[in-house]
Protein backbone atom coordinates (compact mmCIF):
# COMPACT_ATOMS: atom_id res chain seq x y z
CA UNK A 1 0.00 0.00 0.00
CA UNK A 2 1.10 3.42 -1.10
CA UNK A 3 1.91 6.57 1.41
CA UNK A 4 -1.61 7.78 0.61
CA UNK A 5 -3.53 4.97 1.14
CA UNK A 6 -1.97 4.24 4.15
CA UNK A 7 -2.85 7.99 5.44
CA UNK A 8 -6.63 7.02 4.12
CA UNK A 9 -6.76 3.79 5.92
CA UNK A 10 -6.30 6.18 9.44
CA UNK A 11 -8.84 8.86 8.34
CA UNK A 12 -11.57 8.89 10.49
CA UNK A 13 -14.78 6.64 9.58
CA UNK A 14 -16.78 9.62 8.71
CA UNK A 15 -14.49 11.34 6.61
CA UNK A 16 -13.31 8.07 4.85
CA UNK A 17 -17.43 7.20 3.87
CA UNK A 18 -17.50 10.70 2.65
CA UNK A 19 -14.34 10.24 0.41
CA UNK A 20 -15.65 7.00 -1.02
CA UNK A 21 -18.78 7.98 -1.65
CA UNK A 22 -17.41 10.83 -3.76
CA UNK A 23 -15.41 8.59 -5.80
CA UNK A 24 -18.54 6.51 -6.64
CA UNK A 25 -19.81 9.22 -8.04
CA UNK A 26 -17.72 10.98 -10.02
CA UNK A 27 -16.04 7.67 -11.22
CA UNK A 28 -17.86 7.32 -14.48
CA UNK A 29 -16.85 10.46 -15.39
CA UNK A 30 -13.37 9.47 -14.43
CA UNK A 31 -13.36 6.02 -16.46
CA UNK A 32 -14.80 8.00 -19.54
CA UNK A 33 -11.87 10.15 -19.21
CA UNK A 34 -8.92 7.75 -19.05
CA UNK A 35 -10.71 5.54 -21.67
CA UNK A 36 -10.43 8.55 -24.14
CA UNK A 37 -6.94 9.33 -23.78
CA UNK A 38 -5.88 5.61 -23.24
CA UNK A 39 -7.88 4.67 -26.80
CA UNK A 40 -7.31 0.61 -27.29
CA UNK A 41 -7.37 -0.36 -23.48
CA UNK A 42 -9.94 -2.40 -22.44
CA UNK A 43 -12.66 -1.75 -20.05
CA UNK A 44 -12.46 -0.70 -16.82
CA UNK A 45 -14.49 -2.16 -13.91
CA UNK A 46 -16.07 0.58 -11.87
CA UNK A 47 -14.43 1.56 -8.37
CA UNK A 48 -16.53 -0.55 -6.05
CA UNK A 49 -15.49 -3.24 -7.74
CA UNK A 50 -11.57 -2.18 -8.02
CA UNK A 51 -11.71 -1.02 -4.45
CA UNK A 52 -12.71 -4.52 -3.33
CA UNK A 53 -9.18 -6.13 -5.19
CA UNK A 54 -7.38 -3.51 -3.19
CA UNK A 55 -7.00 -0.83 -6.15
CA UNK A 56 -9.68 1.95 -6.13
CA UNK A 57 -7.55 4.17 -8.34
CA UNK A 58 -7.96 3.43 -11.90
CA UNK A 59 -3.51 3.83 -12.49
CA UNK A 60 -2.92 1.40 -9.30
CA UNK A 61 -5.62 -0.90 -10.22
CA UNK A 62 -4.06 -1.48 -14.00
CA UNK A 63 -0.38 -1.22 -13.05
CA UNK A 64 -0.62 -3.94 -10.06
CA UNK A 65 -2.77 -6.34 -12.25
CA UNK A 66 0.07 -5.90 -14.75
CA UNK A 67 3.10 -6.38 -11.98
CA UNK A 68 1.13 -9.44 -10.12
CA UNK A 69 0.81 -10.93 -13.39
CA UNK A 70 4.79 -10.80 -14.35
CA UNK A 71 4.94 -11.98 -10.76
CA UNK A 72 2.86 -14.98 -10.94
CA UNK A 73 5.26 -15.72 -14.61
CA UNK A 74 8.22 -16.25 -11.89
CA UNK A 75 6.34 -18.64 -9.87
CA UNK A 76 6.10 -20.70 -13.05
CA UNK A 77 9.82 -20.14 -13.99
CA UNK A 78 10.51 -21.64 -10.41
CA UNK A 79 8.81 -24.50 -11.14
CA UNK A 80 10.31 -25.17 -14.59
CA UNK A 81 6.82 -24.30 -16.42
CA UNK A 82 6.80 -21.43 -18.78
CA UNK A 83 3.75 -20.43 -19.52
CA UNK A 84 3.64 -22.21 -23.39
CA UNK A 85 3.42 -25.28 -21.13
CA UNK A 86 0.00 -24.70 -20.29
CA UNK A 87 -3.40 -24.91 -21.71
CA UNK A 88 -5.28 -24.60 -18.97
CA UNK A 89 -5.71 -21.99 -16.01
CA UNK A 90 -8.16 -20.89 -13.17
CA UNK A 91 -7.81 -17.95 -11.46
CA UNK A 92 -9.88 -18.70 -8.00
CA UNK A 93 -10.79 -15.41 -6.38
CA UNK A 94 -10.50 -13.54 -9.52
CA UNK A 95 -12.46 -10.39 -8.81
CA UNK A 96 -12.97 -8.08 -11.46
CA UNK A 97 -10.00 -9.91 -13.63
CA UNK A 98 -7.74 -7.67 -12.11
CA UNK A 99 -4.72 -10.20 -12.68
CA UNK A 100 -6.70 -12.09 -14.95
CA UNK A 101 -7.02 -9.82 -17.97
CA UNK A 102 -3.14 -9.11 -18.22
CA UNK A 103 -2.28 -12.95 -18.33
CA UNK A 104 -4.99 -13.56 -21.03
CA UNK A 105 -3.26 -10.56 -22.60
CA UNK A 106 0.31 -11.50 -22.41
CA UNK A 107 -0.05 -15.76 -22.55
CA UNK A 108 -0.62 -17.77 -25.36
CA UNK A 109 -4.32 -17.26 -27.32
CA UNK A 110 -4.78 -20.87 -27.31
CA UNK A 111 -4.93 -21.34 -23.41
CA UNK A 112 -8.47 -21.79 -22.17
CA UNK A 113 -9.08 -19.72 -18.90
CA UNK A 114 -11.12 -19.42 -15.97
CA UNK A 115 -12.12 -17.41 -13.45
CA UNK A 116 -14.55 -17.61 -10.24
CA UNK A 117 -15.57 -15.57 -7.15
CA UNK A 118 -18.38 -15.07 -4.73
CA UNK A 119 -18.43 -11.54 -5.39
CA UNK A 120 -21.62 -12.16 -8.26
CA UNK A 121 -21.56 -8.45 -9.12
CA UNK A 122 -17.61 -9.04 -10.45
CA UNK A 123 -17.99 -11.96 -12.40
CA UNK A 124 -21.11 -10.52 -14.15
CA UNK A 125 -19.17 -7.68 -14.73
CA UNK A 126 -16.14 -9.85 -16.28
CA UNK A 127 -18.90 -12.03 -18.36
CA UNK A 128 -19.89 -8.78 -20.61
CA UNK A 129 -15.98 -7.36 -20.81
CA UNK A 130 -13.77 -10.08 -20.97
CA UNK A 131 -14.82 -12.52 -23.61
CA UNK A 132 -11.55 -14.29 -23.76
CA UNK A 133 -12.75 -16.06 -20.18
CA UNK A 134 -15.26 -18.45 -18.52
CA UNK A 135 -16.37 -17.24 -15.58
CA UNK A 136 -18.27 -18.57 -12.38
CA UNK A 137 -19.89 -17.81 -9.29
CA UNK A 138 -18.99 -19.80 -6.28
CA UNK A 139 -20.14 -20.56 -2.85
CA UNK A 140 -18.00 -19.28 0.14
CA UNK A 141 -17.45 -22.76 1.03
CA UNK A 142 -16.75 -26.27 -1.49
CA UNK A 143 -17.10 -27.16 -4.43
CA UNK A 144 -16.12 -25.47 -7.26
CA UNK A 145 -17.57 -26.31 -10.84
CA UNK A 146 -15.13 -27.45 -12.10
CA UNK A 147 -14.06 -31.44 -13.33
CA UNK A 148 -11.59 -33.01 -10.93
CA UNK A 149 -7.99 -32.27 -12.58
CA UNK A 150 -9.54 -29.68 -14.71
CA UNK A 151 -6.42 -27.54 -14.96
CA UNK A 152 -2.99 -27.18 -15.67
CA UNK A 153 -2.54 -24.30 -13.25
CA UNK A 154 -4.24 -22.53 -10.54
CA UNK A 155 -3.36 -19.39 -8.75
CA UNK A 156 -4.94 -17.69 -5.97
CA UNK A 157 -3.76 -13.82 -4.79
CA UNK A 158 -4.95 -12.66 -2.04
CA UNK A 159 -7.70 -15.37 -1.08
CA UNK A 160 -6.44 -17.37 1.59
CA UNK A 161 -4.49 -14.55 2.95
CA UNK A 162 -8.48 -13.37 3.99
CA UNK A 163 -9.70 -17.15 5.39
CA UNK A 164 -9.49 -18.57 8.98
CA UNK A 165 -8.03 -22.28 9.11
CA UNK A 166 -11.14 -24.34 8.60
CA UNK A 167 -11.88 -22.43 5.41
CA UNK A 168 -8.08 -22.72 4.11
CA UNK A 169 -7.97 -26.30 4.60
CA UNK A 170 -11.58 -26.76 3.03
CA UNK A 171 -10.38 -24.99 0.02
CA UNK A 172 -6.93 -26.26 -0.14
CA UNK A 173 -8.74 -29.41 -0.26
CA UNK A 174 -11.12 -28.46 -3.36
CA UNK A 175 -7.86 -26.84 -5.40
CA UNK A 176 -5.84 -30.43 -5.02
CA UNK A 177 -9.19 -32.26 -6.75
CA UNK A 178 -9.43 -29.71 -9.57
CA UNK A 179 -5.34 -29.17 -10.27
CA UNK A 180 -4.30 -32.27 -12.87
CA UNK A 181 -1.49 -34.70 -11.64
CA UNK A 182 1.59 -32.63 -11.83
CA UNK A 183 -0.14 -29.52 -12.34
CA UNK A 184 0.83 -26.25 -10.25
CA UNK A 185 -0.92 -24.34 -7.60
CA UNK A 186 0.52 -20.38 -6.93
CA UNK A 187 -1.03 -19.28 -3.77
CA UNK A 188 -0.36 -16.06 -1.65
CA UNK A 189 0.45 -15.98 1.98
CA UNK A 190 1.21 -13.16 4.30
CA UNK A 191 4.27 -14.10 5.94
CA UNK A 192 6.82 -13.10 7.92
CA UNK A 193 7.68 -9.73 5.63
CA UNK A 194 3.69 -8.84 5.82
CA UNK A 195 3.65 -9.70 9.49
CA UNK A 196 6.18 -7.41 10.19
CA UNK A 197 4.85 -4.32 8.06
CA UNK A 198 1.31 -5.04 9.75
CA UNK A 199 2.72 -5.67 13.23
CA UNK A 200 4.77 -2.92 13.23
CA UNK A 201 2.20 -0.17 12.05
CA UNK A 202 4.07 0.08 8.38
CA UNK A 203 0.91 -1.02 7.13
CA UNK A 204 -2.74 -0.43 8.29
CA UNK A 205 -4.96 -3.56 8.27
CA UNK A 206 -8.75 -2.76 7.83
CA UNK A 207 -9.83 -1.26 11.23
CA UNK A 208 -7.90 0.37 14.31
CA UNK A 209 -9.12 -2.59 16.61
CA UNK A 210 -7.81 -5.60 14.19
CA UNK A 211 -4.65 -3.68 13.80
CA UNK A 212 -4.25 -3.54 17.08
CA UNK A 213 -5.05 -7.23 17.62
CA UNK A 214 -2.27 -7.99 15.39
CA UNK A 215 -0.15 -5.87 17.27
CA UNK A 216 -0.42 -8.36 19.92
CA UNK A 217 0.80 -11.43 18.40
CA UNK A 218 4.49 -11.83 18.90
CA UNK A 219 5.71 -13.97 16.78
CA UNK A 220 5.08 -15.12 13.96
CA UNK A 221 7.63 -17.99 13.66
CA UNK A 222 6.00 -19.28 17.07
CA UNK A 223 2.83 -19.14 16.11
CA UNK A 224 2.80 -20.77 12.55
CA UNK A 225 -0.53 -19.43 11.78
CA UNK A 226 -2.66 -16.93 13.09
CA UNK A 227 -6.12 -14.97 12.12
CA UNK A 228 -7.98 -11.83 13.15
CA UNK A 229 -11.46 -11.18 11.30
CA UNK A 230 -11.92 -8.07 10.00
CA UNK A 231 -14.76 -5.19 10.79
CA UNK A 232 -17.63 -4.52 8.52
CA UNK A 233 -19.05 -0.91 9.07
CA UNK A 234 -20.50 1.45 6.47
CA UNK A 235 -17.52 3.61 5.77
CA UNK A 236 -15.74 0.05 4.67
CA UNK A 237 -18.80 -1.78 2.97
CA UNK A 238 -17.86 -1.68 -0.87
CA UNK A 239 -14.54 -4.05 0.81
CA UNK A 240 -17.11 -6.98 1.81
CA UNK A 241 -19.34 -9.40 -0.28
CA UNK A 242 -22.97 -10.23 1.02
CA UNK A 243 -22.17 -13.42 3.19
CA UNK A 244 -18.84 -13.15 4.38
CA UNK A 245 -19.09 -14.27 7.50
CA UNK A 246 -15.24 -15.75 7.66
CA UNK A 247 -13.50 -12.69 6.55
CA UNK A 248 -9.86 -11.29 8.17
CA UNK A 249 -6.77 -11.62 7.67
CA UNK A 250 -4.60 -14.63 8.07
CA UNK A 251 -0.95 -15.08 7.93
CA UNK A 252 1.44 -18.09 7.58
CA UNK A 253 4.82 -18.94 8.44
CA UNK A 254 7.23 -21.01 6.13
CA UNK A 255 6.98 -23.86 8.77
CA UNK A 256 3.75 -23.91 8.93
CA UNK A 257 2.89 -24.07 5.27
CA UNK A 258 5.10 -26.78 4.36
CA UNK A 259 4.14 -28.85 7.21
CA UNK A 260 -0.07 -28.57 7.15
CA UNK A 261 -0.18 -27.81 3.02
CA UNK A 262 1.87 -30.84 2.26
CA UNK A 263 -1.67 -33.01 2.94
CA UNK A 264 -2.36 -31.68 -0.05
CA UNK A 265 0.39 -30.48 -2.52
CA UNK A 266 4.19 -31.08 -2.79
CA UNK A 267 5.56 -27.37 -1.62
CA UNK A 268 8.32 -26.84 -3.99
CA UNK A 269 8.85 -23.00 -3.05
CA UNK A 270 8.02 -20.52 -1.26
CA UNK A 271 9.21 -16.60 -2.67
CA UNK A 272 9.40 -14.27 0.50
CA UNK A 273 7.48 -10.80 -1.15
CA UNK A 274 6.88 -12.75 -4.19
CA UNK A 275 3.71 -10.86 -4.84
CA UNK A 276 4.98 -7.50 -3.75
CA UNK A 277 3.89 -7.63 0.22
CA UNK A 278 2.34 -11.34 -0.13
CA UNK A 279 4.76 -14.24 -0.18
CA UNK A 280 4.07 -16.55 -3.04
CA UNK A 281 3.87 -20.47 -2.33
CA UNK A 282 4.80 -22.85 -5.19
CA UNK A 283 2.83 -26.05 -5.19
CA UNK A 284 2.59 -29.04 -7.66
CA UNK A 285 0.20 -31.64 -7.61
CA UNK A 286 1.33 -35.34 -6.69
CA UNK A 287 0.42 -38.38 -9.10
CA UNK A 288 -2.70 -39.79 -7.77
CA UNK A 289 -3.96 -36.49 -7.03
CA UNK A 290 -7.50 -35.37 -7.59
CA UNK A 291 -9.30 -36.79 -4.28
CA UNK A 292 -9.11 -34.58 -1.19
CA UNK A 293 -6.80 -35.83 1.52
Amino acid sequence: MNRAGRWARLLPPSVKDVGKRGLAAVDPAVVAVHRARHRGEGPVPPVKLRARVGSPLIGNFLATGKDLARRLERGLAAAGRPPETISSVLDFGCGCGRVLRPLIERWPSEAAFHGCDIDDQAISWLSVNEPRGTFAVTGFSPPLPYETGQFDLVYSVSVLTHLGRRHQFDWLGELQRIVAPGGLALVSTHGEHAYRLFSSGQMVSNSRGCAQRIARHSSLTAEGFFYEPYEAAAWNATEFVENDDDYGIAFHSDEYVRTHWDRYFSVLEIIPAGLDLQDLVVLQARAGSGTPA
